[in-house]
């Protein structure tokens, strides 16, 4: 009878095993498109055999040992060091396009052909001083070739503005996910000091340590409990189930106000090393500043030589001593033609004299489109504008070139780790056959131990 009753225990725990599989194999199944979700395997062994005297030891059947998910820690780090370097060059290279597309070169409507006209309408003013059409066309083409700077100077600036709006808000996101990471290192550390594996909450966990890494380069050390640690540029984030907030100070660079990233209490400056707070800080911080400042420069050339000359000639009207520019303002983002020269084009000082028909002042100002005014004397006014566009192009293909790259390297690692820990319905199928096969079978076992054991009771009778 007792041997009958070790058949039927046989049979429970079998029956108890392939439900429990394909549980499991279920669960996989409806969390098959989950973000972040990792394979789950309940792993089998065989139960405690039981003693039987002279004969040995004889098995008592199949038990679960634990369920376990799929997971390969070094692909981990892979992927989130490789999506911390494409998060940088996506938000960099997103925003060299866009100051990319400020410059509308080569083409007719582009500044280089607006510098080319102005300097045009000064020979056609040399050719004919006394022309008050050719005047009004110089005017008109010196308040559309200001405009063009003061437009370039306002959109790259916008630009600065736009990308310190995100560094606040990627900066959101990052308290955010800190707050929700020490969250669940308590919750795992409760669930596997009671021996249990926390697959589901480890797999949330790693996927906010995803999230984070795409925003910013982190180091990620596991302790024994269960918990991580989370490091910014050797600075302790997150610990166990607390963590450090981060919040921002005012700061201007060029003229704009910026937020700079600090730690709340010490306001001591975030290290970013990498993520898209690096390319986003790149830019507003270093590419924008740069071209601005290369605009500026062009302008206040610009405005000193144009001005230094055309003060020293003569309007039809006899004026002198008259800017054509405006004095009192600098940089792109300030360059306006003359209210003296706007309302009256008589002041336009064409002559190095009073003399009717003098044309040499003119002449002077048209010969600046070849003079060597910019970096140090190698370069003309249209070279260096020329220079920067192609510097803004560089910048951009450069960028592109690494985005590019690291897109590529990201989704290899992506694919292997989805190698790994991925689910694919075709093994799960498979699987979910195989157990239901085995359920079938052990509930036969258990039917065919039931029906011994009432053959031999009914045999006592």
């Amino acid at each position: 009878m007792n041997n009958i009753f070790s058949l039927l225990e046989v049979g429970k725990r079998a029956v108890q095993t392939n439900r429990l599989q394909m549980q499991v194999i279920g669960h996989n199944i409806a969390n098959a498109d989950t973000e972040g979700y990792s394979r789950q395997r309940a792993n089998q062994k065989a139960a405690s055999a039981m003693d039987m005297p002279g004969l040995g030891q004889a098995g008592t059947g199949v038990m679960i040992q634990e369920i376990t998910r799929a997971r390969d820690i070094l692909l981990d780090r892979q992927v989130r060091n490789e999506k911390s370097a494409l998060g940088r060059w996506e938000g960099q290279d997103d925003l060299l396009n866009s100051i990319q597309n400020i410059f509308t070169e080569p083409s007719e409507l582009g500044f280089g052909n607006v510098l080319d006209e102005f300097w045009s309408a000064w020979g056609d003013i040399a050719n004919d001083p006394e022309d008050i059409g050719g005047r009004s066309v110089l005017r008109q083409r010196a308040v559309m070739l200001c405009q063009n700077l003061n437009d370039y100077d306002s959109d790259i600036k916008m630009l600065q503005e736009n990308a310190n709006a995100e560094v606040i808000s990627l900066k959101n996101n990052l308290n955010q996910y800190a707050a929700q990471i020490a969250d669940l290192n308590k919750k795992i550390q409760i669930a596997e000091n009671s021996g249990q594996n926390a697959n589901d909450l480890r797999d949330q966990r790693d996927l906010l340590l995803d999230n984070l890494s795409e925003i910013i380069k982190v180091k990620i050390s596991d302790n024994n409990d269960g918990t991580v640690n989370i490091y910014l540029g050797g600075e302790i984030f997150i610990q166990g189930g607390e963590y450090r907030t981060l919040t921002t100070k005012l700061s201007s660079i060029n003229g704009v106000v910026i937020d700079e990233l600090v730690w709340d209490g010490t306001y001591n400056n975030v290290v970013v090393d990498g993520g898209r707070l690096k390319g986003i800080m790149q830019f507003r911080d270093v590419d924008a500043i740069d071209i601005r400042n290369r605009l500026d420069d062009f302008a206040d050339t610009l405005v000193n030589n144009v001005n230094g000359l055309h003060q020293g000639g003569y309007g039809l009207n006899g004026s002198m001593g008259i800017s054509f520019f405006r004095s009192d303002t600098t940089g792109a983002g300030g360059i306006e033609v003359n209210p003296n020269i706007l309302n009256d084009l008589n002041n336009i000082a064409a002559g190095g004299s009073e003399a009717p028909g003098d044309n040499e002042n003119a002449l002077a100002i048209a010969a600046l489109a070849d003079a060597k005014l910019m970096n140090g004397g190698t370069q003309t006014l249209n070279e260096h504008y020329a220079a920067t566009v192609s510097e803004v192009g560089a910048r951009k293909e450069s960028s592109g070139l690494y985005r590019e790259q690291s897109e590529a390297v990201h989704l290899q690692m992506v694919n292997d780790r989805s190698a790994v820990s991925g689910v694919s319905l075709d093994e799960e199928m498979a699987d979910l056959i195989k157990f239901q096969q085995s359920f079938n079978a052990a509930a036969i076992l258990v039917s065919t131990a039931n029906e011994l054991m009432t053959t031999i009771i009914n045999l006592g009778k």
